[in-house]
């Protein structure tokens, strides 16, 4: 039986927004080697060709900041794909982006840019737009452009010629005219080209987004990880709540177990953080409706990998990155990615891990329905008496079920509201666009 663990000494997360940001965007390129650093590489094309035109700190910060992201509505791998086409009509991934990251405070500019970055210089006068906002959003789309169809030689380097060719055919019409001749004015610099593949091109965007970045508030931090959980969870209506539920468990949980209040709401925190790893796999692999291949469940399970990477790539999430990005691992050593076992997890990683089980059982999905009080608790007691699971932490669980179960069924109700008034909107964008 696991013995009950004192809590950890904490410190509260100090995270800047940019790295928050950046974590979310390398995930973003994991779903195929075709698209690994993609958005990084058009967010420093966008951020020097801004420099060439002389924009404003805060729009060059927008800019940066839309481009690391520009792409996050495309779910499937399939659209991620389409997206590259110079001509794709696949618009929706757009909307799709936008819808999600509007409603959040510190994402509403980057939302308005990513909302029009396929929209074609020529067809301004058609969109009802913020006018600085498309034209962002058209500056923007040049540095994808180059990124994705530019030419390179079997050494990564960009063929800078073809990538004259390419923006020069599309000048005033793709492509507004300022942006190709402040493009005409760096396509011969080498620093332009090679600065893509440099490491400090890091801190060249750290510095370009510098009037946007600053060190968040918990509210903040909070708000950015439940924009982060609807990222992952409405990626497929399978799993459209799940982050939420596992987020409200976690911190009762953390009570029923001792822990501060504010140690508590940072387990609520690693809750909404715990799968953004799956953004990195498509979503065609999590829809899947029958048993996944042995090949497949080896790419699901890296999920686990990549929430661990994004997390502690991020400064400040330290303690929450652990207790996020452990929760499939198992005190008796079977779990992963990294098969720890008991000396190796904490209070905080053994709660998120018991919450996790519990909220994917306990839950509806639209192929089966969720398990009641005592089939739960049979599943779990098992767990923790086989040593996967720590049994100090089921039977906390256990003596409140009720309590936490209503936890995570209101969560789960605000986020399905909250997946339906999204999926509402983004079917109205398109009934409009197919109307006009």
């Amino acid at each position: 039986m696991a013995s009950r663990m004192s809590e950890p000494s904490f410190t509260a997360p100090e995270v800047r927004f940019y790295k928050l940001v950046s974590g979310v965007s390398a995930v973003l390129d994991l779903m195929s080697p075709v698209i690994a650093g993609h958005h990084n590489r058009t967010a420093y094309f966008a951020g020097r060709l801004a420099d060439v035109m002389g924009l404003g700190e805060k729009e060059q910060a927008d800019l940066v900041l839309a481009a690391l992201l520009h792409d996050v509505g495309a779910f499937t791998l399939d659209t991620r794909l389409n997206t590259l086409a110079f001509d794709s009509d696949d618009v929706e991934h757009m909307e799709t982006g936008y819808q999600l990251l509007q409603i959040y405070d510190s994402f509403w500019n980057i939302a308005e840019i990513i909302h029009y970055h396929h929209v074609k210089y020529s067809d301004f006068g058609h969109v009802a737009a913020h006018p600085r906002h498309l034209w962002l959003a058209n500056l923007l789309q040049l540095a994808d452009r180059i990124d994705v169809l530019v030419p390179r030689s079997e050494s990564g380097d960009f063929d800078r010629k073809a990538a004259r060719e390419i923006v020069l055919a599309e000048k005033s019409t793709r492509f507004a005219a300022e942006f190709c001749d402040a493009f005409e004015k760096v396509w011969k610099d080498d620093a332009f080209w090679d600065g893509v593949f440099r490491e400090d091109r890091f801190e060249e965007l750290t510095q370009r987004i510098s009037a946007r970045d600053h060190m968040m508030e918990f509210h903040e931090l909070m708000d950015s990880s439940r924009l982060i959980a609807h990222l992952v969870d409405f990626r497929s209506p399978f799993t459209a709540t799940h982050s939420w539920g596992v987020a409200a468990v976690s911190e009762a949980l953390g009570r029923a177990c001792g822990m501060s209040r504010k140690t508590s709401e940072c387990l609520r925190l690693a809750g909404y953080l715990h799968d953004v790893g799956k953004l990195g796999i498509p979503s065609e692999l999590l829809e899947k409706p029958g048993k996944l291949t042995d090949k497949e469940f080896v790419t699901m399970k890296g999920h686990a990998y990549y929430s661990n990477s994004v997390l502690t790539g991020v400064p400040g999430l330290a303690e929450i990155a652990r207790w996020g990005a452990q929760h499939h691992e198992r005190l008796d050593g079977s779990g992963y990615p990294f098969q720890l076992d008991s000396r190796n997890l904490d209070q905080g990683s053994r709660i998120v891990a018991v919450a996790d089980v519990f909220t994917a059982i306990t839950e509806d999905r639209p192929y089966r329905e969720g398990m009641d009080r005592y089939q739960a608790m049979d599943v779990l007691t098992d767990l923790g008496t086989t040593g996967a699971l720590d049994s100090s932490v089921v039977k906390s669980l256990g003596d409140r079920f009720e309590e936490l179960n209503h936890h995570r069924q209101l969560a789960q109700r605000a986020a399905r509201d909250e997946f339906d008034r999204f999926s509402k909107r983004v079917a109205e964008a398109r009934e409009s666009r197919h109307d006009n």
